[in-house]
């Protein structure tokens, strides 16, 4: 009786430290949780709320677009009104709903590409936030942007620097943007032909890298794609056939590369065609792995630039919505941002293997200090 006796109280006594564990852990996340500003999206609106939540991880943009004081009045820069808005109550704590309906409705008065939130994807949307940003400020500061260009200039490296430098104030250019060199030669003649457009994403082309991955299915077993690999495919040298050259006067065939020509201390690399039906179909059937390196190493003219993985945006094909995590530097850890719920303390080890229904969209690196 006396053993039976001792064994129950050893259950309560195991129960209620169960249960004093629990607690703790779900009053540790409500903590966690309070810490953070959650963005309400109630899913219509995740691909927004995810960017932002990305491009808050960066200090610099952050703190230049809190002081920017621009009135709601002007209408021509109610983006980076909103946005602003919401960078500065991302500060505060709890369950708010700041600026995503305003940000939204404000996109479809811009952009009439944007209206049906359920229909867009995530990389056309950044895109067109951080252009519209980068417009806002160089009006904002008066640069001129509408001066005629003479055709050559895109093809003269100093000369297109040159013209460049107009927008070094502008907060979007110095933090993300990235110049790319276009190469074209003849097979013929053998003449070599450059031109320079500068960008603020680097667009992966993911359908591409996938069927280059397929083909080696056999040779490397499970397919698996990386940030890396799939730049390796984008510098590729391709041939394009029955193009006229103006040196043979006929049409042959063309050598074409594209290369990063300078960048800045941020780069965002969207990976194009994530949320395609096609793109996803053969991620599943062929059980093919995405690998986001917390590292990277990038060659621009000629130098060599060290980045470190910033945050990064995922789409969840089975809900499709987007999920945001962002690294914290005070505590060495991930932050999850999901449709109204925010949890930190996860490690690198989730950035070796996305794998279907969740897939990277973009990932955002800055220079490593």
């Amino acid at each position: 009786m006396k053993e039976q006796y001792k064994k129950q109280s050893q259950k309560l006594a195991n129960k209620d430290n169960n249960t004093d564990v629990e607690e703790d852990k779900k009053r540790e996340r409500e903590e966690n949780t309070n810490e953070y500003l959650i963005l309400k999206d109630e899913g219509k609106f995740s691909y927004i709320a995810s960017c932002l939540y990305c491009l808050a991880n960066n200090d610099n943009l952050k703190d230049h677009l809190k002081k920017d004081k621009c009135e709601i009045s002007d209408i021509k820069r109610e983006i980076s009104f909103y946005f602003s808005r919401v960078l500065v109550n991302m500060e505060k704590k709890g369950k708010k709903d700041y600026g995503l309906e305003f940000i939204h409705s404000s996109i479809i008065r811009n952009n009439v590409t944007y209206k049906d939130a359920s229909t867009n994807k995530i990389s056309d949307f950044l895109i067109f936030l951080l252009e519209e940003l980068h417009r806002d400020d160089i009006e904002n500061k008066k640069i001129n942007d509408t001066e005629e260009l003479k055709e050559d200039i895109y093809q003269n490296p100093e000369k297109y620097l040159l013209y460049l430098e107009k927008f070094q104030n502008s907060i979007i250019y110095i933090n993300y943007a990235w110049v790319k060199e276009k190469s074209i030669k003849c097979i013929g003649c053998g003449k070599h032909q450059k031109s320079y457009s500068y960008h603020f994403t680097y667009d992966l082309n993911l359908s591409s890298a996938i069927n280059k991955t397929i083909i080696n299915l056999k040779k490397y077993g499970r397919p698996c794609l990386s940030v890396k690999k799939c730049i390796e495919y984008y510098s590729q040298k391709e041939n394009i056939y029955n193009i006229y050259c103006y040196n043979c006067q006929i049409k042959t065939k063309l050598e074409r590369s594209s290369n990063i020509y300078s960048c800045n201390n941020n780069i965002i690399f969207l990976f194009k065609g994530i949320e395609d039906q096609d793109t996803i179909t053969n991620i599943k059937e062929y059980n093919i792995s995405i690998k986001v390196e917390k590292n990277l190493e990038l060659k621009s003219n000629e130098k060599i630039k060290k980045y470190e993985l910033n945050s990064v945006i995922c789409y969840d094909c089975s809900h499709n919505n987007y999920i945001a995590y962002y690294f914290r530097q005070d505590k060495k850890c991930w932050v999850k941002c999901s449709s109204n719920n925010i949890k930190d303390g996860y490690s690198d080890i989730f950035l070796n293997n996305f794998d279907y229904p969740m897939l990277p969209a973009i990932a955002f690196y800055h220079i490593s200090k």
